[in-house]
């Protein structure tokens, strides 16, 4: 019997000590989790504080009111005028965008004006200041010498770029950015005079509002910018801000989340509870543990495994190439590096018209293709929608170039699709670096300008980062805005070029947007027009030509005029309503206009856009196909659409006389338009000879500068009053 319970007793120690080693273990595994997550949880934080007060301080260098201006460059170095600096550069960098200070330095870096909290004061307040906007200084002139070196090599476009250097500094005891702008000339017709020209240096101090806004979205508490950290506390962490050469200057202190240690505590009593409750089944409960922490292994890694790569291609995502480019692991691989970014050029296109079935099915045919270019150690992923990336190891130029060369190549062959073959194409855009240690953010960011550089570039090729697309796309973006605003409040104009028959007499006119920029001077519609398309403008850009030609034909009432549309506008559901609520406010006669079209808006097979057509021609308005023989030219298209008159592009009349290919193509046009019993037009003549060989070829209508420039409203109305015709007589315009 004692053998019996000592056996027994001996069956229990055992399930009692494994018991203990079990919650042991439990208890140390609940521990190292809560860590790391601790860990994970403040480490996050400090890198999102830290990037608020990065992108704070390019914002705010980036918010430096333009000084690339030829007036500036007139008040400020050929004559400088000190009234004009107050108002310009003094009051508007204060009451514009909130800068504290500003200087204007000469060519000798000496003072000339100076401003502080909006109010001019002695240029000797400088000196405050002086050798902490040294190095500042000291950059910009550099950069400002190399472009004087390279001035006759370089293009109008990259001497418009602006040179500026920014830096974080105390003053004070107050975080101040402190940004040194050079003064440039914009459009050339104002010149720097002495040897070099004039900076301007300004203060804005550091928002810590916007940085602690941050923060507290991620319910951090008693979040605190302080000097030093004599008086951290054990449960607080911080991060360091420093200058340019990472000197501190203060830190961001905060009391973390502790999420692990938190769901931990949660846990922690019923823990207990449980293994008190199932004492006398201590062993079983081990098994299971034992099971559960296995299954939770495999469940963690299928987790992970899910985390980092995408589930439809089976490539890594957009989470793992940022682990890649920001955790080091490159660093190790490879001391250079290239980053594809690809985009397929005609997708949307595809998945729309078949299905998200046959879409998915190309992105894993795409996903294979791209796979297959990839050397051991590269990584290919799928970024997302029809976007994938390859993250190419060792790459130097021409290895980067060879790679992306490869990849347009292979995309560029059909795909066989249950669907049947399809080609679609696709876009490259490549960054290179030999500093892996930077931010993957930054990394995916150029390669996309670069995409973006490529698309614009025609589809279907690569191109490289540049760092003028930073500036390009700044640039872009305020001109963007301005536009907008433009739009907003009718600034932009119309002028209206004649259209002329054989006769010479004005037969119609075109209505062209003008836009006046009220500091760039006037943008040219090859600019502005794009940008409307690209930023969803266009409609409110058509709305405000047409609303604004129906108001001016009131004082042509026999006169034929031409307005553009641009397919986006046609496509609209609210273009036709939008349309005639305008008729109805002008009370024009729809059959005095003429809308012309590009190509592309009969590209639609749907049905939708002939509808419109016909509802167009119902309510009295011509069509015109502008730009004939550039796009996708099908005779099917003039007979399917209710065209009434193409419009010759200024490509082929520009070659009128260059061999015999030009007068051919268009004698073969005029010949097709009346067989359709079409009118014809030819655009952008500009010699006497193209209007000759023109109504040699049976081209009756020309519309060009050397009948006459577009013109505005009050100059035409002059002209149709004299009644003097046109003819090949005047001189080439």
């Amino acid at each position: 019997m004692r053998s019996v319970v000592k056996k027994k007793l001996s069956l229990y120690a055992a399930i009692a000590l494994v018991a203990a080693v079990a919650i042991i273990a439990l208890l140390t595994s609940l521990l190292q989790f809560a860590e790391r997550a601790d860990a994970a949880a403040q480490a996050r934080d400090a890198a999102v504080i830290a990037q608020g007060v990065d992108d704070n301080i390019a914002f705010i260098a980036s918010s430096v009111p333009n000084v690339i201006w030829d007036d500036a460059v007139r008040h400020l170095d050929n004559r400088f005028d000190r009234t004009w600096a107050h108002r310009n550069i003094g009051q508007f960098f204060h009451a514009a965008e909130g800068f504290e200070f500003a200087y204007v330095l000469d060519s000798e870096n000496a003072p000339r004006y100076a401003m502080s909290e909006g109010v001019e004061v002695r240029p000797n307040t400088y000196a405050r200041l002086e050798s902490l906007a040294q190095p500042l200084i000291t950059e910009v002139r550099h950069a400002e010498a190399q472009r004087v070196s390279q001035g006759g090599a370089l293009p109008l476009e990259a001497l418009r770029n602006r040179i500026q250097s920014t830096a974080l500094r105390d003053i004070d005891g107050r975080l101040i950015v402190v940004t040194a702008t050079l003064v440039q000339p914009d459009f050339g017709r104002v010149r720097i005079r002495n040897t070099r020209a004039p900076i301007v240096v300004s203060g804005r101090e550091l928002d810590i509002a916007f940085t602690s806004q941050v923060a507290q979205e991620l319910l951090l508490d008693n979040v605190a910018l302080v000097r030093t950290l004599d008086h951290l506390q054990s449960n607080q962490a911080f991060v360091a801000i420093g200058d340019e050469r990472n000197q501190t200057l203060a830190y961001y202190v905060w009391t973390p989340q502790r999420p692990g240690t938190s769901l931990l505590v949660d846990m922690l009593p019923i823990l207990v509870l449980v293994l008190c409750s199932l004492a006398g089944l201590a062993f079983a409960f081990f098994l299971r543990a034992r099971r559960y922490a296995r299954g939770h292994a495999e469940s963690e890694a299928r987790t992970l495994h899910l985390a980092f790569h995408d589930s439809l291609t089976g490539l890594a995502n957009r989470v793992r190439v940022e682990q890649r480019l920001t955790q080091g692991e490159v660093q190790h691989e490879s001391q250079t590096f290239a980053l594809h970014v690809i985009d397929l050029d005609r997708f949307k296109e595809l998945n729309d018209t078949f299905g998200h079935a046959a879409g998915d099915e190309l992105l894993r045919a795409v996903a294979g293709r791209l796979q297959s270019l990839c050397r051991e150690g590269d990584l290919c992923a799928r970024l997302g929608g029809d976007e994938f990336a390859i993250l190419q190891l060792d790459a130097d130029l021409e290895r980067a170039a060879a790679l992306a060369e490869r990849i347009v190549a292979t995309l560029d062959r059909p795909f066989g699709l249950s669907i049947g073959a399809r080609h679609l194409g696709a876009s490259v855009g490549v960054t290179l670096s030999s500093d892996p240690g930077g931010e993957a953010l930054e990394w995916l960011r150029r390669a996309d300008l670069a995409l973006y550089a490529a698309k614009n570039a025609g589809r279907a090729c690569f191109r490289f980062f540049d760092p003028s697309m930073d500036a390009a796309t700044r640039e872009r973006s305020l001109l963007r805005d301005d536009l907008e605003a433009a739009l907003a409040q009718g600034d932009l104009d119309m002028v209206y070029q004649p259209q002329v028959n054989k006769m010479g007499a004005i037969v119609g006119v075109e209505a062209l947007a003008r836009w006046t920029h009220p500091v760039k001077g006037s943008i040219s519609p090859a600019l502005f027009v794009p940008l409307a398309e690209e930023s969803g403008l266009i409609n409110a850009l058509g709305d405000f030509a047409l609303k604004r030609v129906f108001e001016d034909s009131r004082k042509w009432p026999n006169l034929k005029i031409a307005v553009n549309v641009s397919s986006t506008q046609l496509q609209s559901p609210n273009f036709i309503p939008r349309l005639d609520r305008l008729i109805d406010e002008t009370g024009i006669d729809p059959q005095r206009f003429e809308l012309e079209l590009t190509e592309s808006v009969l590209l639609d097979e749907s049905g939708h856009t002939r509808d419109k057509l016909q509802a167009l021609r119902r309510r009295g308005f011509s069509l015109a196909l502008d730009d004939f023989g550039t796009g996708y030219s099908s005779l099917s298209y003039l007979q399917h659409f209710p065209i009434n008159k193409i419009k010759i592009d200024r490509s082929f009349v520009t070659n009128l006389g260059i061999g015999h290919e030009a007068d051919e193509i268009i004698g073969a046009i005029v010949k097709l338009a009346r067989a359709l019993r079409l009118s014809v037009l030819a655009e952008g003549v500009e010699t006497n000879e193209q209007w000759l060989r023109l109504q040699a070829v049976g081209c009756a209508e020309i519309q060009g500068f050397v009948a006459a420039r577009p013109m505005a409203a009050a100059d035409l109305s002059e002209r149709l009053m004299t009644s003097t015709p046109y003819s090949t007589a005047h001189a080439q315009a």
